[in-house]
């Protein structure tokens, strides 16, 4: 125990008291609004927050490519989603990745052909999921 233990704020985003967990190798972090505790953010928490991110029961695909050319790869992604009918679920990009990646999920009739979409679009399909996976 500390006198001065570190803290975090219900206001603060998560990420930041996951980044202060990691970087000082703590467990769990009080969570206080002004002098009084209001609750404590652990690092199985955390591992439910990360989870909650890529939870989904639909069935689709999630695609994880390369994007390591640097450009915003957003709206060409929309403009595949859309041509296909798909439903985007979740879109990831990992900046501070060994190798800068996206993830994306999606959903819908056509998701294999979204595939193809990005390979011609120049960004290495790096893998592909099929959801549900459990």
């Amino acid at each position: 125990m500390h006198a001065n233990p570190l803290t975090t704020t219900p206001e603060e985003p998560i990420e930041r008291a996951a980044q202060l967990m990691r970087d000082r190798k703590i467990g769990a972090l009080p969570v206080v609004q002004g002098r009084n505790l209001v609750g404590l953010i652990t690092e199985s928490d955390l591992f439910r927050a990360f989870a909650s991110i890529f939870e989904t029961d639909a069935k689709g695909i999630r695609v994880t490519f390369d994007i390591s050319a640097g450009e915003d790869v957003f709206p060409k992604l929309s403009e595949i989603v859309l041509k296909h009918k798909l439903r985007l679920i979740t879109f990831v990009t990992l900046q501070k990745h060994e190798r800068p990646l996206c993830v994306v999920e999606v959903s819908g009739a056509q998701v294999e052909n979204m595939i193809e979409d990005l390979w011609a679009f120049k960004h290495p399909v790096v893998s592909v999921i099929h959801l549900p996976w459990s």
